[in-house]
Parts: C-alpha cells; structure tokens; sequence
C-alpha cells in the first residue's frame, strides 16, 4: 500500500514539474513578443494621440498620422540644421541655452551622448570584454567605450580604457570603471550577444568556435573629436 502511494506521489511531482517547466518555457517564448509589441503600441499610440489634438481635429480619421509626422518632422530638422543658414541659428540657440544655469548642463551632456552614439564612426559599445571586478579572480563583462581622456588620463600611471559594467537584467543602468589596456581581456563575442548574455543572466550564452583571440578594436573617438 505504501508502495502504491509513494509511486502515485512520484507521478504526481514528475506531472507538475513537467507542468511548470513548460510554463517556464511558454513565457520564454511569449514574452520577448509580448513585451515588444506593447512598447511599439505604446509609442504608436502616443505620437499618433498628439497629431489628433490639432485644433479642428483633421486627422482623427486618418490611423498613424502621427507616426508620418514625426518622421517628417526629424527630417526637417535634419535638412534645416544641414544648411548654413540653420546652422548659425542652431549655434545662435545653443548659445543662448548655454547661459541658463540649470539647463545647460542636461543639454550639453545630452548633446554629448547623443553625439558619441549617433555622431561617431562605430557604436559606443564597440568592443565586449572581461575585466577582473570587483577584485583578481571574480570576471566581469563590459563593454569598452572610449579611451579615458583629460584628468583621468592624466593621473593614471597607465594608459587606461573607459568601460562599462551594466547590471542584469537591465543593462541600462550600471557603472563606470577605467582599466588598463593591458588587463583588458577581449571577447570574439559581439555586442549583441554581450548584451544577451548579460540581459539573460547569463541563461543564454552565445555559441564560441576555439580560435585566434580578437585584436582590439581602436575605440571610439570622442565627441570633441568628432565635431
């Protein structure tokens, strides 16, 4: 009898182990789409919301206005501050913002990033590597961002790499450590799978074929540079 009961109890938790394990599976699988698919709605929705309070209401029929206007809208803007005339009034603006107190600050720091992304001539995360933090022997995964420039630069014995260690499972955020060049291990990995690997926690692993370690990757130039 007690044999009976112990196998009934065995099926009973290989059924539910199996049952959470496809459930765990089954969201896996569900919510990358799910997930991407809200915050398309979501930014569709809300441009779409501001071309429709126009005053008069002229484009409440129309679905997705607000999608073609902002396009058209970021196209302008590149085609006037293209030319010489929008580029002395951009100048002429930025002088002006660049007495306000407060938001001068945000906006040259976004102007700098925003410069450092789009405005070089690689991505800012253009190279994966490990570097051992917090201490010898514990790795982490980074990616390089710049060679340190100015005071930093200046007070290290070493020539030191700007990298960036984000935290899991929202590489958004993160920290900022400069390391030498030569404690830097680099990774064949790109950024993509780097990211992956760190969103994940480390569940998803990128496939590695054994050969020659990847030569580093000249880093970006900075916005100063750039301009």
């Amino acid at each position: 009898m007690e044999k009976k009961e112990t196998i009934k109890l065995k099926s009973s938790g290989s059924y539910f182990s199996s049952m959470r394990r496809y459930l765990i599976t089954g969201i896996v699988v569900i919510l990358p789409s799910v997930v991407t698919i809200w915050v398309l709605w979501s930014l569709f929705s809300f441009i779409d919301g501001l071309a429709k309070k126009v005053p008069g209401h002229p484009f409440d029929s129309i679905p997705g206005v607000g999608v073609i206007f902002f396009f058209a809208f970021i196209l302008f803007v590149g085609m006037f501050a293209s030319n010489v005339i929008g580029r002395r009034m951009i100048g002429f603006g930025e002088s002006i913002m660049a007495r306000i107190p407060f938001a001068s600050k945000i906006y040259k720091a976004v102007k700098q990033i925003s410069s450092a992304v789009l405005g070089g001539k690689g991505t800012i995360f253009n190279t994966v590597v490990l570097v051992e933090y917090p201490r010898k022997g514990i790795y982490s995964l980074g990616f390089v961002t710049s060679e340190a420039e100015g005071e930093v630069q200046y007070i290290t014995e070493q020539r030191v790499v700007c990298v960036f260690i984000p935290t899991t499972p929202n590489p958004t955020s993160g920290l900022l450590i400069f390391v030498p060049k030569e404690e830097l291990i680099y990774l064949k990995m790109n950024t993509e799978d780097g990211l992956k690997l760190v969103i994940s926690g480390g569940v998803v692993s990128p496939t590695y074929s054994a050969g020659p370690s990847p030569a580093p990757v000249k880093p970006l130039e900075t916005p100063d540079q750039v301009g």
